[in-house]
């Protein structure tokens, strides 16, 4: 919370006084985030029982904690294992009021993988707030190659933001065999299911003689 003015306070008495009359009242906002970086690591590897266990912490953090930091935080260890309370947890991240949480949110659902989480990404794609957002949503379809994911490409290949576009571009060559790189053109007509010749390759030559041209 101090900054850059941590470091000097950490050097005065009265400052380092203060902080453990703060630790005795219970865990610091920094001993907290390194337990929940501690947590991360390990909980894949742990029983499944234990899974359960801190799974239910976690949820708990993801709905009521203060902090977005150590709500981020919650949702991305939560990621790491497959519990069924993990649906409705980062459902409500999905939905939390800082953009922070909910792009924390999308890449859980990218490693989780699940049809609640292509579901939720393509609802995110289309209707949240934050292009920042949207376009992690998109970036994380990218695991998910199915008819629903095309189709929601389709429509947003057509987006009004070129950052939007260029993110459906880089998921669609994650999910395809081919790629038209920024050729959106060629992209939709893939999507529609025409045939679309494979994009011309470059010899390096001439790739560097395009360089050339730009200086």
């Amino acid at each position: 919370m101090d900054g850059p003015f941590y470091t000097m306070k950490r050097m005065n008495p009265y400052f380092r006084n203060e902080w453990k009359k703060d630790q005795q009242l219970g865990p610091t906002y920094v001993q907290r985030i390194e337990e929940l970086q501690v947590l991360n690591k390990q909980i894949a590897s742990m029983p499944p029982e234990d899974q359960e266990r801190w799974g239910m912490m976690l949820a708990k953090l993801i709905e009521k904690d203060a902090s977005p930091e150590i709500r981020s935080k919650a949702v991305a260890t939560l990621a790491k294992v497959q519990l069924p309370l993990a649906t409705k947890a980062l459902n409500q991240a999905s939905t939390d009021e800082v953009e922070k949480v909910r792009l924390a949110a999308c890449a859980a659902w990218g490693e989780q993988r699940s049809d609640a989480g292509r579901d939720m990404l393509i609802n995110l794609a289309n209707s949240d707030e934050s292009t920042s957002v949207r376009a992690e949503a998109i970036k994380n379809l990218g695991e998910f190659d199915d008819p629903q994911v095309r189709q929601a490409f389709a429509t947003l290949i057509d987006d009004n933001s070129p950052l939007i576009q260029y993110q459906v571009a880089q998921s669609l060559k994650r999910v395809s065999d081919v790629d038209y790189g920024g050729d959106f053109s060629s992209w939709k007509k893939y999507l529609a299911g025409e045939s679309v010749p494979p994009p011309e390759q470059k010899s390096l030559t001439a790739k560097t003689l395009d360089s050339l041209k730009f200086w």
